[in-house]
């Protein structure tokens, strides 16, 4: 009986083991993905920012650009807003329930 009660003890640690590792797994995933959507919006304001400053640099500053440049500036900030917007929406959901499913009684075959 002691080995039996030492196994099941010995499972439980394995299992909330593999439960904290693939937590960690997948907070690590997400965390890189949220990484790489916030990041693609910043990327481009940074280089329209540059790319706006140029055309405003110029001995005749190209104005048309440079409010192309504008634009393009507040679209991405937008998008990096919104992505912030929906991943604070997702934080306020309640965590899903997870419940055990009856099973099924499969009918007996009768001859």
């Amino acid at each position: 009986m002691r080995t039996t009660v030492a196994a099941e003890m010995s499972l439980r640690s394995a299992r909330a083991e593999l439960a904290r590792t693939s937590h960690l797994t997948v907070m690590g995933s997400l965390a890189a993905s949220i990484a790489h959507e916030v990041n693609q919006p910043l990327t481009a304001i940074v280089a329209s920012v540059d790319a706006t400053w140029r055309w405003l640099n110029r001995p005749k500053p190209d104005m048309a650009e440079a409010l192309d440049g504008f634009a393009d500036i507040k679209q991405n900030a937008m998008r990096a807003a919104g992505i912030i917007r929906a991943l604070r929406s997702l934080a306020k959901q309640p965590p899903a329930v997870l419940t055990p499913r009856a099973r099924s009684r499969t009918p007996s075959c009768r001859r």
